[in-house]
């Protein structure tokens, strides 16, 4: 997997996200549900961090090995 669909599958699920928090909170007349879906956002953004930083990692080792 490239990283441009990582960041096309990212972008589309933190979208995701907020209209479900949003749409949940319309329905319900609850400003928690959308605060439920912005805290899923920043783990989302946060977990998207964590592997790309673990990504660059790696490469780093193997250019290490290579020299």
């Amino acid at each position: 997997m490239n990283k441009k669909t990582v960041k096309i599958t990212l972008y589309l699920t933190i979208l995701l996200f907020l209209l479900l928090g949003t749409t949940i909170s319309i329905l319900i007349d609850n400003i928690n549900s959308f605060l439920i879906g912005v805290i899923g956002v920043g783990i989302l953004v946060s977990l998207y961090r964590v592997i790309i930083w673990q990504h660059e990692q790696t490469k780093n080792n193997k250019k290490t090995y290579r020299k």
